[in-house]
């Protein structure tokens, strides 16, 4: 079985909780066990896998995420199929 979760997120850098929607579609599935993927196909978005145990590690991960990958980093930002 293959379903969709379509997102809109509402900021730049974002993580969604996608756990609800996953239970549901496992859910109404009757799924008892096995394996669920979840695959983004957007270029720039990932999947993590995060217990929640401390809600600061979003925001953490967010974090980390700048200072690694910075948005104003000369040569880095182009338009989508532009050379350089």
């Amino acid at each position: 079985m293959i379903h969709e979760i379509h997102l809109q997120s509402k900021h730049r850098d974002e993580m969604i909780d996608i756990t609800a929607q996953v239970e549901k579609l496992l859910a109404q599935e009757n799924v008892q066990e096995g394996l669920a993927v979840v695959y983004s196909s957007h270029a720039t978005a990932g999947t993590t896998i995060n217990e929640k145990a401390d809600p600061d590690v979003p925001r953490d991960i967010l974090a980390r995420l700048k200072e690694i990958v910075p948005r104003n980093r000369v040569g880095d930002r182009r338009i989508e199929g532009e050379q350089k």
